[in-house]
């Protein structure tokens, strides 16, 4: 069996990954006999962002809007290895 990751940055309308995509990948790989591997970021991009151009939004977690997705069990990408994908 196939492990395809999958890197989810969010929950939302214009802030994030959207429900339905997800939904559809899903049940796609699950078609071909794949086995996802739903990963998020630790931090949001726009933090990364110097001077005045930074989003002033609250901090967010990541892995708790993946889980309600996915609802399942959900990794953060620095945790995992490159070589299970």
């Amino acid at each position: 069996m196939r492990v395809c990751g999958i890197i989810i940055s969010g929950l939302g309308y214009e802030d994030g990954t959207s429900i339905w995509d997800v939904a559809y990948v899903l049940k796609e790989l699950e078609r071909c006999s794949a086995k996802p591997l739903p990963i998020v970021p630790r931090i949001s991009v726009e933090k990364l962002i110097p001077g005045p151009r930074r989003k002033l939004a609250p901090e967010r977690d990541f892995l708790a809007e993946a889980k309600l997705m996915v609802r399942g069990e959900v990794f953060y990408i620095d945790k995992v290895d490159a070589k299970e994908i």
